[in-house]
């Protein structure tokens, strides 16, 4: 496949965007180093090592979500070994990989129901499918992702969840929780809940 350049959304090819893929070779490189990259250029497929690990990847490109997936799974189970805590690391290290200093300080300003409003944009900005919606009460809300195929990885959905009670965590509010399932129509849900 073509080595992407553009930031022009790909026709048919459910995509991600190139930070998320950079933050997520950041991480693997801070927490496992160059072995860790190697561990992953040997066990991608072709395609993928290609798409991913063969150029530069461009933040404002599109990559197919196929291929970030299997990056995903190969750091769940060959890197992370599937320990939660360690695919958890792997997770903050990639979104910190995109924030700077200043995001911090903002984000640490905003509330749930800020983020709420702003999360199915930030989700459009990232992927070229699925629509994520949100629903909050209280101190508990649910996130909705339809027409998301990638979630029903154990890696992905693991991935997805931690990366919504993470930022959530950045937010006004303190000791997030999230678990997260499918549900009866195949839409990726995420609960989270929260103490202030």
């Amino acid at each position: 496949p073509p080595v992407p350049t553009a930031s022009a959304r790909p026709l048919g090819v459910p995509c991600a965007r190139g930070t998320l893929v950079a933050g997520a070779l950041a991480a693997v490189e801070k927490l496992w180093g160059d072995a860790g990259l190697a561990e992953l250029r040997e066990h991608l497929g072709a395609e993928a090592r290609q798409s991913l690990l063969d150029h530069i990847v461009m933040p404002v490109a599109w990559y197919p979500e196929a291929h970030f997936e299997s990056c995903c799974d190969l750091v769940w189970s060959a890197l992370a070994r599937r320990d939660d805590e360690a695919f958890a690391t792997f997770i903050h290290g990639s979104i910190d990989h995109l924030w700077s200093r200043v995001h911090r300080v903002l984000m640490g300003l905003t509330t749930p129901h800020i983020l709420a409003r702003r999360a199915p944009a930030m989700w459009r900005h990232d992927h070229t499918h699925g629509t994520l919606e949100v629903e909050l009460r209280e101190q508990e809300g649910t996130v909705r992702v339809r027409d998301y195929p990638y979630a029903r990885s154990g890696a992905m959905a693991r991935g997805q969840a931690e990366s919504f009670r993470y930022i959530l965590s950045h937010a006004r509010v303190k000791t997030v929780r999230a678990s997260h399932e499918l549900d009866e129509r195949g839409n990726f849900v995420v609960t989270l809940e929260w103490d202030r």
